[in-house]
């Protein structure tokens, strides 16, 4: 087989495993899960590099194919509340944890600390039904 048709399912591949080096520096590095403004333009403007997003912010295909806007969330790079949001839409938490976590929120709980703790349990649960896929897939 000619060598270019590799070319494109390596790139992907690399990109798959830049995307996972980075969700994990920012859910479990030493420095702050949630982004400020300067870190997220940077994040931003690598995963437009990526081909993951558009320079209008919204997800290409295949951003969306790889669930960019919940490992947006395993980066920080969404607001606490709407991460919330986000993390039931995947069946990674349920409405009444969502709610319950929205009121610690409300009431003024630090984010950094209420959520990255239970972000990174959603992250491993998420990698793990994931795994699982690709293994049924392959059967």
């Amino acid at each position: 087989m000619d060598d270019r048709m590799h070319d494109p399912l390596r790139a992907k591949a690399q990109v798959l495993r830049d995307l996972d080096t980075l969700v994990v520096s920012r859910l479990f590095g030493n420095g702050p899960w949630l982004v400020d403004a300067e870190t997220e333009s940077r994040i931003s403007r690598k995963l437009c590099e990526m081909g993951l997003v558009e320079v209008v912010s919204r997800a290409t295909a295949f951003g969306m194919e790889q669930h960019l806007d919940l490992k947006m969330v395993f980066m920080g790079m969404w607001d606490p509340g709407d991460a919330l949001w986000e993390l039931n839409d995947h069946g990674l938490i349920d409405a009444d944890e969502r709610n319950r976590l929205e009121d610690c929120l409300m009431t003024g709980a630090d984010p950094e600390v209420l959520l990255r703790d239970r972000v990174r349990r959603a992250y491993y649960e998420y990698c793990a039904g994931t795994e699982r896929m690709t293994r049924d897939s392959a059967k």
